[in-house]
């Protein structure tokens, strides 16, 4: 739907040195001994992270009922059920969903879309404690290994954590879409254009910028092909109560480097990626 546009690395500390691992599933290097998620946490990673022994982990319920997913996260019913397939970051995940929420194409379409979007209404405990639960998952992600052959002999440790705010910031680049005569670059407040009214159109039609959550890969990738890092969801930082990259209902400005938005409980627009800091043995 968009035209993606190359960026330029940002520099990073520890650039240059002796390499780390190349890759580790759903992340990104930026630097020889840090990863970070390409993606926002998403519905399906939740769900997953439930499943595997954290069913006490829901979101918050006021959260879910604000937003157009929450219906995922309902007990299954003893009614006829319809089931949609997920692809977590350690199985595939089936969802078994009321009949009566995927009778047409539009409610099928909407709720595999729906298992892509960024998970909001957890707390900063809940955050820390999928961080955990990550990082004891360490070297069983469900495509190829944790990281390929290097020089290296072997990895020491892998922590997964929340970045920190000035990390975030660092990631965060000037590309500003409020000048921008074709099209919103990212999800955040801003001025539709024409061309953009017409394409969104159908089932996209709800894909409008700056008036809701939308999948996570949605819109342009930044720097270190990263997605949404400004915009769609607020995302938390190892500070306590401080979120980065702004939100869905932020101007652009307020979604770059030096901005953060305040938070106490769980919010439908706050939301969350991990960094993986690696210690070679």
């Amino acid at each position: 739907m968009y035209k993606i546009l190359p960026f330029l690395l940002l520099p990073f500390a520890g650039q240059g040195q002796q390499r780390g691992p190349e890759r580790i599933y759903g992340m990104v290097r930026i630097n020889d001994s840090t990863f970070v998620d390409r993606l926002e946490i998403s519905v399906t990673d939740w769900i997953e992270f439930m499943r595997d022994g954290n069913e006490n982990e829901r979101p918050d319920a006021a959260v879910l009922a604000q937003v157009p997913y929450g219906y995922l996260f309902a007990p299954t019913t003893s009614g006829r059920t319809e089931t949609v397939g997920a692809i977590g970051q350690f199985s595939v995940l089936k969802l078994a969903l009321p009949a009566d929420s995927m009778r047409t194409k539009d409610q099928r379409f909407r709720a595999r879309l729906y298992t892509s979007y960024p998970i909001v209404g957890i707390t900063y405990e809940q955050a820390l404690a999928y961080c955990a639960w990550r990082t004891s998952r360490y070297g069983s992600y469900r495509y190829g290994s944790y990281y390929a052959k290097t020089s290296m002999d072997s990895i020491d440790e892998v922590r997964i954590e929340l970045p920190t705010p000035d990390e975030f910031d660092r990631l965060l680049t000037r590309t500003d879409s409020t000048n921008n005569k074709n099209c919103s670059l990212f999800n955040y407040r801003c001025s539709r254009c024409k061309s953009q009214d017409k394409a969104l159109t159908g089932r996209y039609a709800f894909l409008r910028p700056g008036s809701g959550l939308v999948p996570a890969d949605s819109y342009l990738p930044e720097a270190y092909s990263l997605y949404q890092l400004r915009g769609n969801a607020a995302e938390m930082t190892n500070t306590r109560g401080t979120a980065k990259g702004g939100s869905y209902m932020e101007p652009a400005r307020e979604c770059t480097a030096g901005w953060s938005q305040p938070y106490a409980k769980p919010e439908p627009w706050l939301g969350f990626r991990c960094i993986a800091r690696i210690r070679a043995r």
